[in-house]
This record gives C-alpha cells, sequence and structure tokens, in this order.
C-alpha cells in the first residue's frame, strides 16, 4: 500500500514534465538522471543555494527551489535503483523544508529506495528527533543502507533515541 501523499507523485510521474516541476536547468539534469537510473549518478548532494560545501562533486547536487519540488526529488530517489551515497546538508532556507510536514512527500518518496548504502547529514539540529521520525520507513526498509555519517549535527536526547532505531547501521 502506497503511504498517502506518494499516490499523487506516482499518478503524475509518466505524464508531468521535468520543466514543469522545477525551473532550474540544473535540477531538470538531476531529475531525468534519477527518473532514466542514469548510473553515473551513484552520489547526491542536496542542499540550497547558500550552501558552500558541496563535498567532492561539482554536478551531482540538487537544491530544491520549494516543497513541491522536494517532494519530487524524493519520487525520483525512490524509484530509482543505481543511487548509493545521499547527502542531505541543512543551511539556510532547506531547514523549513526538512522539518516542516510539508517535506513528508519527500520521505514518503525515499522509503522506496533500495540502493542507498550511505547516508550523511551534515548541519542538522537533530534534538528532537523529527527528522529520523519521518524517515523511519526507509532505515527500516533499505537492507542496503549500512552507514549513516553525521557532521555538525546537534543532538538532544529524542534525536539519539529516533537514531538509536537504525542501531544496525555504522554510525560515524
Amino acid at each position: 500500500m502506497e503511504p498517502e501523499g506518494y499516490s499523487k507523485y506516482a499518478a503524475l510521474a509518466n505524464t508531468i514534465k521535468i520543466e514543469d516541476i522545477t525551473s532550474d536547468e540544473h535540477n531538470q539534469t538531476i531529475l531525468q538522471r534519477l527518473k532514466y537510473n542514469d548510473t553515473s549518478l551513484d552520489k547526491l548532494w542536496i542542499y540550497n543555494n547558500e550552501c558552500d560545501d558541496i563535498g567532492d562533486s561539482s554536478s551531482d547536487y540538487y537544491a530544491p527551489e520549494d516543497v513541491e519540488e522536494l517532494g519530487w526529488l524524493g519520487y525520483y530517489i525512490g524509484q530509482n535503483s543505481n543511487l548509493q551515497e545521499l547527502y542531505l546538508y541543512e543551511y539556510g532556507a532547506i531547514h523549513t523544508n526538512m522539518y516542516d510536514s510539508d517535506a513528508e512527500p519527500f520521505f514518503r518518496g525515499l522509503q522506496y529506495n533500495r540502493s542507498i548504502e550511505h547516508l550523511e547529514f551534515n548541519g542538522f539540529n537533530l534534538s528532537e528527533g523529527r527528522l529520523f521520525s519521518m524517515m523511519t520507513s526507509f532505515l527500516k526498509s533499505n537492507s542496503m543502507l549500512h552507514k549513516i555519517s553525521v557532521d555538525n549535527n546537534e543532538f538532544g536526547a529524542e534525536g539519539i533515541r529516533q537514531l538509536s532505531l537504525t542501531s544496525n547501521l555504522e554510525l560515524q
């Protein structure tokens, strides 16, 4: 059974034009690559335009412009079978997307992905555990996921409790 909200993306996926999802040409290219399982796209950084630390790639990043676009990104990541590493950066405006309940479509789409092996969180306030709570289905259903990295994050008791749900993973 598909989670509520996810069916909207699934119903439109075959007819929507990538150009109608985002006006950013770079984001369009990334969505196309995800949609068509481009084997060269095995790492993806998600951040906003204010973030200047994008890892070791200058082309495999995505900067969502709004929560609707973030939902589509989650859908296409969920359908992709080649993506192995996902890096989530929270700096500036993206925090409103990642913590807001409007971001749930992103995480509902993400839960269908079975190829991600490494997940990294950088620059988040994880003290309340909401992010991990929204990711529970993904964390429990993706048997390939074996490593979660957390860097420059704030933790509280609830954040640690939620993260402990992933105790079978290597934490860094």
